[in-house]
């Protein structure tokens, strides 16, 4: 990656100056962030040719490229239907980097999930959370297996976590996870 010269944090400066004076608020918002994605798409395009010039050199992004494609690959054979490929992307994933498997094993687990192979999503989703404690999906997706299978009581265990984990970062998608996992536990102790 490049490093950012004085030179050029000062010219970004008046850049962002002159477009606010002349074109207003708005409009001065719009072309900055225009400017930001283009300069970020030719930064990137830069980067790539360098490295095509050098290649017995590594970038240090490299190894982590094959494992990003897996975990691409896998959410999108899951979105298609094709859970039985999104699994084999998954191992692959885990595979090359298993200290780092946590979101791989999630992503696995759904897709045993869909495939109703339950004690297997079960582990799996047990392994994400082992690797990453956060992973407030795991806990969401545990808690619908349990209560499917009857076992209400580790099924509110897991939905309480979900919201407890969900809750330390409170993005759009959290308050929906914790939105329904509260929904799915007030039914839950209602019937229990």
């Amino acid at each position: 990656m490049q490093k950012i010269k004085p030179i050029d944090v000062i010219l970004w400066i008046v850049l962002v100056v002159v477009l606010f004076l002349f074109l207003g608020l708005f409009w001065g918002l719009v072309a900055l962030v225009l400017l930001t994605v283009v300069g970020l798409v030719v930064t990137r395009k830069r980067e790539h040719e360098e490295q095509e010039m050098r290649p017995n050199e590594a970038i240090e992004d490299e190894a982590i490229e094959p494992v990003d494609e897996h975990l691409d690959k896998a959410m999108l054979y899951s979105s298609q239907g094709k859970f039985d490929e999104a699994i084999k992307e998954c191992n692959k994933a885990i595979e090359l980097d298993p200290k780092c498997a946590g979101f791989f094993y999630y992503w696995r687990g759904r897709a045993y999930l869909v495939k109703g192979e339950d004690d297997k999503a079960i582990a799996d989703l047990g392994k994400a959370i082992e690797l990453d404690p956060h992973c407030y999906p795991a806990y969401f997706a545990r808690g619908g297996i349990y209560r499917e299978k009857g076992e209400c009581d580790k099924s509110i265990a897991e939905l309480e976590k979900c919201i407890e984990v969900s809750n330390r970062s409170r993005t759009p998608i959290n308050l929906v996870t914790i939105q329904e996992a509260q929904k799915i536990l007030d039914e839950l102790r209602k019937e229990h």
